[in-house]
Formats: C-alpha cells, structure tokens, sequence
C-alpha cells in the first residue's frame, strides 16, 4: 500500500469515527498539495467527502482533488458539537486498552468483516464477526493504536 493510500485510508477511517459520534458544526478541512498551496473546505456533513477514482471528492462543491497531488490533509477545531440524536447504540471495542481479544458490541445481525488497521494504515487482521460471534483475536497484534471497521462503523482500540 503507498504512502498516499495509508494516510487517506486513516483520513477516512477517522472522518467516519468523528460523524459516527457526533454532528460537527463549522468544522474545516485543509488540503495542502505538493505545491504548496492549500484548499479549505468547510464541513457540515461526512457524506459530502468520498474517494472515486484516486480523487478525494468534496461533494458540497462537487470539487476534486488527485490524492497524488495532497501533501496534508489537517482538520481546524470544531466550534461546537450538537448530541446526538438518534437512538441507535454506538459501536464500540471492550475491553480497551486490550491484551488478547477484543469484543465488538453493537455491530450489524448478519456475518460481516472486521477489518482492523494501524495507525499507519497498513491492514493489520481481517475476521468475520456477526452479533452472535463478536470477537477477534488480538494476540498476534504488536502493542500500539488501532483502528477497527465492520461495515461503516470504526472503533479505536489500544493494544497492551
């Protein structure tokens, strides 16, 4: 995997953990390119940024961006944060900081795949999981922070 596609692959993973949460208000998504000129966008919404084609897609403007072309990709400080407010449970990994497994709570009924990345963005171990069978074996796993995602849902984790 390159460079370029491990950073994007953790820029997505954390987009969908900070919109999995909460809704973000007057939030700003800053794109430096090699050249060194940067793009901002403003963010009110996950769903208007996406990857197609090795182009990073800002829906809002209908704008893209070559993921050959990005250096940086920051995000400004929220200004405020509204609750959430449906009422389905929150995906998340137990126990955490974790040693040997890892439960996940609240996933789909259906077998899906749980993909666990580091940091770095490198797929570290892929398993199906279900609601009935719902945990993974971390043991192979070096100590560090993890990202884990079944379907659209991301969790982190912390492996001791």
């Amino acid at each position: 995997m390159k460079k370029a596609d491990k950073l994007l692959t953790i820029v997505i993973l954390s987009l969908q953990t900070i919109f999995i949460t909460a809704k973000v208000q007057a939030q700003s998504m800053n794109i430096v390119l090699n050249s060194g000129t940067t793009q901002t966008y403003s963010i009110t919404s996950a769903s208007k940024i996406y990857f197609s084609d090795n182009n990073l897609i800002f829906g809002e403007t209908n704008s893209s961006t070559s993921i050959n072309q990005i250096r940086k990709i920051t995000f400004s400080t929220a200004t405020s944060v509204d609750n959430v407010s449906d009422n389905r449970t929150l995906f998340c990994v137990t126990p955490n900081p974790a040693s040997s497994y890892v439960l996940l709570k609240n996933i789909p009924d259906e077998n899906c795949t749980a993909t666990i990345y580091s940091m770095t963005g490198a797929m570290m171990l892929s398993s199906i999981v279900s609601s009935s069978s719902n945990t993974v074996d971390v043991n192979s796993l070096p100590k560090g922070v993890y990202l884990v995602k079944v379907k659209n849902l991301t969790a982190k984790f912390i492996k001791l």
